[in-house]
């Protein structure tokens, strides 16, 4: 049994300068500063680790790996630029792609009028047919109509500025 008395810590290395209980000593104390006897009968529950910095862990590398990510697919379209070639002969086709409008041959029209003028004036899905953006067209506006075309089966385009 470990008696328990009120003294005060001697001088060394530390100072503890403090009254609490200590245990007395297993052996007189020689030299400066306090020995104290580790009493290993208290059975306390061990502490589990916390979760929290893991789960912390786990949520930033979810939000890396999501910022990371690549959400969209790669889309490669065919397009041809206009130099010089062949001449070209037939009616004109010209596409001119603006950001609320599309016009063929300079006559304002929609995506469904576009493709049945369009019909009337190729022989062939293989005709050429010239796209050119307006200045502040979004390309993204251009590429909705080169992929209205290609699904009409228009195949060459042609992008001239």
């Amino acid at each position: 049994m470990v008696r328990k008395r009120r003294r005060k810590c001697s001088g060394g290395y530390g100072r503890c300068g403090h009254t609490y209980l200590h245990p007395l000593p297993a052996r007189p104390v020689t030299g400066a500063g306090c020995r104290v006897v580790f009493n290993f009968s208290d059975h306390r529950t061990p502490r589990r680790p916390s979760l929290t910095p893991m789960i912390d862990v786990v949520f930033l590398l979810l939000v890396f790996f999501m910022l990371a990510a690549r959400f969209g697919t790669d889309m490669a379209m065919p397009l041809k630029l206009a130099g010089s070639g062949t001449g070209y002969d037939g009616p004109p086709r010209l596409v001119d792609v603006q950001a609320e409008d599309v016009k063929l041959n300079g006559v304002v029209m929609g995506e469904a009028s576009l493709l049945a003028q369009l019909q009337e004036l190729t022989e062939a899905p293989t005709d050429t047919i010239i796209l050119r953006p307006g200045k502040d067209t979004p390309l993204q506006r251009v590429v909705d109509v080169m992929q209205v075309l290609n699904g009409e089966g228009y195949s060459s385009l042609v992008m001239v500025e």
